[in-house]
């Protein structure tokens, strides 16, 4: 039987106020992710001058007083170009 004023956990009890090791994945993720968008920011001026955005196959659509931007190829060759990395460095 449990003492009720222990506070450590039984075997097979979960303790939810300790970090358990598998939430570091998560924040190595969003860690991950930040620093992708940052770096995704900071080059975006050195990629719109580039072309990139503006491929055939990007759609832009404009009426009266909307714009509507679909970068449909873009984004199959950022895609490609991402998946391509990403298989290489899991290799």
């Amino acid at each position: 039987m449990r003492d009720r004023r222990s506070t450590e956990p039984q075997s097979g009890e979960l303790n939810r106020w300790r970090c358990e090791p598998r939430s570091y994945g998560m924040s190595k993720f969003l860690i991950t992710l930040g620093v992708v968008l940052v770096l995704a920011g900071l080059l975006w001026p050195v990629l719109q001058k580039s072309g990139l955005g503006r491929l055939p196959g990007d759609f832009v659509i404009q009426r009266e007083n909307m714009t509507i931007y679909i970068p449909l190829a873009t984004s199959l060759l950022v895609s490609l170009v991402l998946s391509l990395i990403l298989w290489f460095i899991g290799r």
